[in-house]
C-alpha cells in the first residue's frame, strides 16, 4: 500500500503522520491496519492493497529502489521516481513457539516506522540512503501469527526497504498465484537481462512507448539512448536462474553494431552512475566481440547433409576465402567471402555456408571434405563429412 504525504514533507516529517488515514478521510488507520491487518484489494484512498514481492537489492536500480521496483513491477504506479509517499509492507511471521529478545534488522530510505502485534516496535525518522540493513532492536513473538506492519517514508530519491529477522519463522502470504516478477530492463520478459533485451531497444530507438511499451526502460514515453544505457547497466541480472538462454548469441551480433551503441551513449553521457555502468557493459560486451586471435572454427553440423555453416573468428579484418578440397586434394569449390571486419563469425547468419555444392552447381558425393581459411596471412584448415 502507498499513501501520498503533505507535498515537500515526505521522509522525516511524515513518520509519525497517519497517511492511510489521511488518504482515507479517516476510514482507515495505521494503527488499525497494524492490529488487524488488510485483504488484498481493500481499498485506502485512491489505492488498494495488492500483494507483490520485494526485489534483492542486486535486481532493482539503485536510483529508484527496490520499493518503487515493486510498485512499477506490481502496476500500482508506472512511475520510477515517486517522491512524498510513504508505502506500508504488511507481513504475517508464524513463529512455532514464544520467543523473547528476537533480533530484527531494517533499513530504509527515507525513514521508518515498525509494528508488531499492534504495537510500535521501533521508529527512526531520518533522511537516509540505504544498500541494506541499518537498524537493529529486538522483538517478542508469540506462538502463532505474528502481525508486521513496516512504513517506509519517502522524501526524494530512492526508495528502499530491508527487514530481516534473526530466527526460524514462516512467512505466510494469501493464497493467490503471484504473477511471474521482471525486472524493468528484462525488455522481452524472459528473466534475463541479456543481449537480446539490447538488441530490442536499440531497434526502436526513436520510437514512442506506444510502439514497444517495455522498450521505454526509464518511463518517459520515448525510447532512446537511455533506455539502452539502462539496458546495459543492468546486463546479465536475472530474476529467473532456470530462464532459458538468450536467442541471440555473441556470435550473431557484429561489433559495429554495440560500437555504434557504444558510440551513443558515449555522446549522451550525462556522468551518471547509470551511464558509467551501462557504457562499461557495453565496452565488455565489444570486448567480447573483438577475438584475441583469427581462427577457423569446426563447421556445423557434421557430418551434414547437404549443407553446412562454417564458422571463423577475425582479429582484425582481412580479405576472406575458404575454399573446400576433396579427400584426394582436388578444389572443389571457393567462397570468396570478401573484406570483413573484426568480429565473431559463428552464427549462421554470420558464418561462412556451403550448400554441398562444386563450382558448376553440382552436387559432390559422400565423403571426407576439407576446408581452409584465408584471412590475410593467416590460413587454417579443418576437415568435415558429407554423408548421404
Amino acid at each position: 500500500m502507498i499513501a501520498s504525504t503533505a507535498p515537500s514533507s515526505g521522509g522525516a516529517v511524515s513518520t509519525d503522520v497517519d497517511s492511510l488515514a489521511v488518504a482515507s478521510g479517516g476510514m482507515v488507520t495505521e494503527a488499525d491496519v497494524a492490529a488487524n491487518g488488510a485483504t488484498e484489494g481493500d481499498i485506502v484512498g485512491d489505492y488498494a492493497w495488492t500483494l507483490a514481492e520485494l526485489p534483492e537489492e542486486s535486481n532493482v536500480n539503485q536510483f529508484s529502489g527496490n520499493i518503487n521496483q515493486m510498485l512499477v513491477t506490481a502496476c500500482v504506479t508506472d512511475n520510477m521516481d515517486i517522491n512524498g509517499y510513504s508505502s506500508y509492507a504488511l507481513i504475517v511471521l508464524e513463529s512455532r513457539t514464544d520467543q523473547s529478545d528476537v533480533i530484527m534488522r531494517v533499513g530504509s530510505d527515507d525513514s521508518i516506522k515498525v509494528w508488531l502485534n499492534g504495537s510500535v516496535v521501533h521508529t527512526n525518522a531520518i533522511d537516509r540512503g540505504s544498500v541494506g540493513f541499518q537498524d537493529m532492536f529486538t522483538v517478542n513473538l508469540v506462538a502463532g501469527d505474528n502481525l508486521l506492519l513496516v512504513k517506509v517514508s519517502e522524501r526524494g530519491g530512492a526508495w528502499k526497504m530491508f527487514v530481516g529477522v534473526n530466527i526460524d519463522i514462516a512467512v505466510k502470504v494469501p493464497m493467490v498465484m503471484l504473477e511471474p516478477v521482471y525486472l524493468v530492463w528484462d525488455v522481452n520478459e524472459d528473466g534475463q537481462v541479456n543481449i537480446l533485451d539490447l538488441v530490442i531497444v536499440a531497434q526502436n530507438i526513436g520510437s514512442t512507448a506506444a510502439a514497444v511499451p517495455r522498450a521505454d526502460v526509464n518511463g518517459d514515453n520515448k525510447i532512446n539512448v537511455l533506455d539502452l544505457v539502462l539496458v546495459a547497466a543492468h546486463f546479465g541480472e536475472s530474476t529467473n536462474a532456470t530462464a532459458p538462454i538468450s536467442a541471440v548469441k555473441l556470435g550473431e551480433l557484429d561489433p559495429v553494431i554495440v560500437e555504434g551503441w557504444l558510440a551513443l551513449a558515449q555522446l549522451e553521457n550525462d556522468g551518471s552512475l547509470a551511464f558509467r555502468q551501462g557504457i562499461a557493459n557495453l565496452e565488455r560486451l565489444l570486448a567480447l566481440l573483438i577475438p584475441q586471435k583469427t581462427a577457423l572454427l569446426a563447421n556445423y553440423p557434421n557430418p551434414f547433409n547437404p549443407e553446412t555453416w562454417i564458422p571463423y573468428k577475425l582479429a582484425s579484418p582481412a580479405d576472406v576465402s575458404i575454399s573446400i578440397y576433396a579427400a584426394d586434394g582436388k578444389l572443389v569449390r571457393t567462397l570468396n567471402l570478401g573484406r570483413q571486419p573484426i568480429g565473431i563469425y559463428e552464427h549462421r547468419s554470420r558464418a561462412a555456408h556451403w550448400d554441398g555444392k562444386n563450382a558448376v552447381g553440382e552436387s559432390v558425393a559422400s565423403g571426407v571434405y576439407y576446408y581452409t581459411l584465408s584471412a590475410d596471412d593467416f590460413t587454417a584448415t579443418r576437415k568435415m563429412l558429407i554423408l548421404k
